[in-house]
């Protein structure tokens, strides 16, 4: 096994003190990509572990485009749309455009921005199907779902599976999330790939704060 791969590893089991041997060892490893191509920077942020990067982002340099999205680092995207304004349009390595990332990542001012520049609010990524909209969901910000749904973001696109944000929300017990999108029209009748409602999948999976919310 490689360094590279050894720090990866060592974010993804939650070792800090190996991680930070590694980097005490190298300190330019704090540069290294997976397989995948995906940064260390973004690979921490994918696992929660956001304290650790005070340990790697005085060792970084300029941060790239996708990264400096998934912090809210807002002067650098500023500098990199300006210079090159076809980054809105570019995909990251895990197949998600900036607008998904910002959203996922709950940088409600970095979505408010990049929608303002262009971007598409309905693009869906590659084999999971997710849309701005679900990461939203799935980072539990409503100001960045706020954003898209002004955008006109389609709120009942379907990502693999065919799951929508109501029910994403639905079955994580987000009221709040719900609420909005119930308030913009989400189509609550509307099942995934096994037939189950936003309604029935809060239901199963005991989120009765929300399936009280929905129509039986």
């Amino acid at each position: 096994m490689s360094v590279n791969e050894n720090i990866f590893d060592a974010v993804a089991a939650g070792d800090r003190e190996g991680f930070q041997s590694l980097i005490a060892n190298d300190p330019s490893i704090v540069q290294a990509r997976n397989e995948q191509s995906l940064s260390l920077l973004m690979w921490i942020l994918y696992h929660q572990k956001n304290d650790w990067l005070d340990e790697i982002r005085p060792l970084l340099g300029e941060l790239d485009f996708f990264e400096a999205v998934a912090v809210g680092d807002m002067t650098r995207i500023i500098s990199l749309l300006s210079e090159q304004p076809e980054h809105i349009d570019m995909v990251a390595p895990d197949g998600f455009q900036a607008l998904g990332l910002a959203s996922f990542f709950g940088q409600a001012e970095v979505v408010s921005a990049l929608i303002e520049a262009g971007a598409d609010v309905n693009y869906q990524a590659p084999g999971n199907q997710l849309a701005a909209l679900h990461g939203a969901v799935a980072g539990k910000c409503v100001a960045s779902a706020r954003h898209l749904l002004a955008a006109d973001a389609n709120i009942d696109a379907k990502q693999h599976g065919g799951y929508t944000a109501l029910m994403a929300a639905a079955g994580s017990g987000l009221v709040e999330m719900l609420l909005l999108l119930l308030e913009h029209d989400a189509d609550a009748a509307l099942t995934d790939d096994q037939g189950n409602t936003a309604r029935d999948l809060a239901l199963k999976k005991g989120q009765s704060n929300t399936a009280d919310l929905l129509p039986s």
